[in-house]
């Protein structure tokens, strides 16, 4: 009996490692909040374990400058998924974005 039961264990260690993945982020500029399935993971760069299935990656970065960016990717039983994500600067409208300045003549 011990021994089916150490079977047994080792037959679900095996099946729970198929049935999990990895996706590895990282970003321009780093250190961009990573969101998968609504739940934030940590920033970039940072490799998380998930389950085999689609995904929804958010890449959010901090304070004001950039556009977060989103995607959806499928992650494959035992594979690492990799998604490199490049934000880009966000257009402030308005009198502050339109400065300019204007040399003595």
């Amino acid at each position: 009996m011990l021994r089916f039961a150490s079977f047994l264990g080792a037959l679900l260690l095996s099946t729970a490692s198929l049935a999990s993945s990895y996706i590895q982020t990282t970003s321009f500029p780093s250190g961009v909040q990573v969101s998968i399935d609504g739940v934030l993971k940590g920033v970039t760069p940072i490799k998380v374990l998930v389950t085999v299935g689609n995904h929804a990656v958010l890449f959010t970065p901090p304070g004001t400058g950039w556009n977060s960016f989103s995607t959806t990717v499928t992650a494959l039983a035992s594979k690492t998924v990799s998604v490199d994500a490049t934000l880009t600067p966000s257009v402030t409208a308005g009198p502050a974005a339109c400065r300019a300045s204007r040399s003595p003549e």
